[in-house]
C-alpha cells in the first residue's frame, strides 16, 4: 500500500529425515512442507515491527522401531500432523 510496507511469502520442501526404523514418536515427521506469509511495517526510521503466519504439514509418519531385546516393537502411523506458527518480531536500530 506505500513505502512503509515490506510483504514476504516463501514455501520450502524438505525429504524424510529419517527412515520408518529411526523414528521416534517425539517427532514423527515424514516429508515436509511449510507455507508462509509475513508483513513488517515501518513506524520510523529506527523502528519496525512485522509479523509472520506459517503453515507446516509434517506428512504421514510411520514409525516402526525395535526397541531391543526383551522390550518389543514400537510401531504405529500419525496421518494428521500439522502446525501452524505465528510469529512476531520488532527492529529497533
Amino acid at each position: 500500500p506505500n513505502d512503509r510496507w515490506t510483504w514476504y511469502g516463501g514455501i520450502a520442501y524438505d525429504s524424510d529425515p529419517a527412515s520408518t526404523k529411526d523414528q521416534i514418536s517425539i517427532l514423527p515427521a515424514d516429508e515436509q512442507w511449510r507455507y508462509s506469509a509475513g508483513a513488517t511495517y515501518e513506524i520510523n526510521e529506527s523502528r519496525q515491527i512485522g509479523g509472520v503466519l506459517t503453515y507446516i504439514d509434517l506428512g504421514d509418519a510411520r514409525i516402526r522401531n525395535e526397541l531391543g531385546d526383551n522390550i518389543g516393537t514400537f510401531s504405529g502411523t500419525y496421518d494428521t500432523f500439522r502446525l501452524v506458527v505465528l510469529g512476531l518480531n520488532f527492529n529497533w536500530r
